[in-house]
């Protein structure tokens, strides 16, 4: 076996035990950091949020029985225009509403 085919051989084992190790390390830490992370300050009454017209319309809203909130986006697809507004919708409630990516 030449120089390359080693190589590689140990190049592959060394990521796989990167991978099946870097999980083992701190079992918790995912939990952990759910845990932590900041909650979206949605209003309580949903039909207060409100778009500007540049970025577009809600259409419809519905209030659960849960504190979960779940933002869909309707989708124009292959339309760059409708691409770039929902980039600034996403960025909208990122910005307003204390969400992350």
């Amino acid at each position: 076996m030449g120089f390359k085919p080693k190589l590689l051989k140990f190049t592959a084992l060394i990521t796989l035990a990167s991978f099946l190790f870097s999980g083992l390390s701190a079992p918790g830490y995912a939990a952990d950091t759910l845990d932590e992370a900041p909650q979206p300050a949605f209003p309580n009454d949903i039909q207060s949020i409100r778009l500007t017209p540049e970025l577009g319309e809600i259409e419809e809203t519905f209030q659960g029985s849960t504190a979960k909130t779940i933002v869909i986006v309707q989708d124009a697809h292959a339309i760059p225009d409708a691409q770039r507004r929902i980039e600034r919708i996403i960025e909208y409630f990122q910005k307003n509403f204390k969400l992350f990516d």
